[in-house]
């Protein structure tokens, strides 16, 4: 799959829109760009009903924050949003950035009650990616269940695990989540137990 081949895959995809869902995962497709995400862009803005959407693009050498912003600003249209999984997983180019733009997008899917976010092995993801992160949380009145995987960001500290902290003890429709920082090594035991004690319906990976 390519760039250009996303494109076709757009017109395919109005045989599904009734189901309310999409679930993509391009598996082995190393082609595909900050452009790519641009054109799948353009087809989900249309998709104002969709209900569930699971993107994977997990280890994309091309993919930089200038794809997750051609990908998402579109996904601001999709109001009725409920479900929503991104994974950019070892897409080693992605920084604080992409996180910011996710952020914005966040502050207008109000309807959105799952919300799962992978970034394992972003290196350059630090404290400040999850403060701008975090800002979009907060604005997530009907979240019920939150999955955020940063493995492996080993810039992130105590500072970015208390931003989070600050926003998601604010969300009182929040029953359960999961949270991954395995490999986050400036992160102390005394902090994770912190966050477990005040968060006790948070399932925390360390």
């Amino acid at each position: 799959m390519t760039d250009k081949g996303l494109e076709y895959l757009n017109d395919s995809l109005i045989k599904y829109v009734s189901l309310g869902k999409i679930k993509l995962k391009f598996k082995s497709c190393k082609k595909i760009t900050n452009l790519g995400l641009g054109n799948i862009s353009k087809y989900l803005k249309k998709l104002t009903s969709l209900q569930s959407l699971n993107l994977c693009f997990y280890s994309y050498p091309h993919i930089t924050d200038a794809g997750v912003f051609n990908l998402t600003q579109n996904l601001m249209n999709l109001t009725s949003l409920q479900s929503l999984n991104l994974n950019f997983g070892a897409c080693e180019q992605i920084t604080n950035n992409a996180l910011l733009q996710i952020s914005e997008t966040l502050k207008t899917l109000l309807s959105l009650q799952r919300l799962t976010l992978s970034f394992p092995g972003c290196w350059e993801i630090n404290d400040q990616g999850l403060e701008n992160l975090s800002q979009g949380l907060k604005a997530l009145a009907n979240l019920k269940d939150i999955n955020l995987n940063f493995a492996s960001c080993g810039r992130i500290s105590d500072i970015g695990l208390s931003h989070l902290y600050q926003d998601l003890k604010g969300l009182v429709s929040l029953e359960k989540g999961d949270l991954d920082f395995k490999g986050c090594y400036k992160i102390t035991s005394e902090d994770f137990t912190a966050l477990e004690e005040k968060l006790p319906y948070l399932k925390i990976s360390r």
